[in-house]
């Protein structure tokens, strides 16, 4: 018989499976930067420890009038781009493409992370490190956004955002800024929630084998 304190325990466990993983934030620290200046700006590669890990994530940053410094750290979402027709999703898309293109066709990072920050940040474009070539890359980024081929070829599956949450401990300077980076799957605080509801869940199933009196193994 399922008393109703192992009903409430049993319901604890499946809520936290059920529960979107995206409203769990995720820890971001700016470790380092590339060092590059261009237009009073350092470019891309902005190296990130992601809930503390010693492996450095390499992300892109999405806003250029906002402001971090080394050894800040903020509350982060972690989510996959939207594949919707809004003009928000759009951009974040062209962001991804000029994201990919890092290291990559004889480009330069500063051509490449000025284009990135004129998407949600048209003001850019008067400084003089935002070239006829960010323009054009700019340009080419929202075509390729919106091609149907492109969007169902499971491309844009290949990166995350890391949006800031209202939730900024260690903020100390500007407001946060926003970054893309290759895919994480699934995100780092979503493991320890799905660990932590199947684990309620097992311990749930092992006490009332128990109780019952069947064999556990062990």
């Amino acid at each position: 018989m399922l008393s109703i304190r192992n009903f409430v325990r049993l319901c604890c466990a499946f809520a936290l499976l059920c529960l979107p993983l995206s409203s769990y934030a995720d820890t971001l620290q700016l470790v380092s930067t590339s060092g590059i200046n261009s237009g009073g700006f350092d470019v891309y590669p902005y190296n990130f420890s992601v809930n503390g890990s010693s492996t450095l994530t390499s992300l892109a940053c999405l806003n250029s009038n906002r402001e971090v410094t080394v050894g800040e750290q903020w509350q982060v979402a972690i989510s996959g781009l939207d594949m919707g027709s809004s003009q928000t999703a759009i951009d974040y898309r062209a962001d991804a493409l000029l994201y990919y293109a890092f290291g990559k066709y004889g480009l330069s990072n500063s051509d490449l992370q000025y284009a990135i920050w004129s998407i949600f940040d048209p003001s850019i474009t008067s400084n003089s490190a935002f070239t006829a070539t960010s323009q054009s890359l700019v340009d080419l980024a929202m075509q390729y956004a919106v091609d149907p081929s492109l969007l169902n070829s499971g491309f844009f599956q290949n990166f995350s955002l890391y949006t800031p949450t209202a939730d900024q401990t260690g903020w100390t300077t500007g407001q946060p800024q926003e970054f893309i980076g290759a895919a994480v799957t699934p995100e780092p605080s979503a493991i320890v929630l799905l660990g932590t509801g199947l684990s309620c869940m097992c311990l749930f199933w092992y006490r009332q084998r128990f109780a019952a009196g069947a064999p556990v193994l062990g």
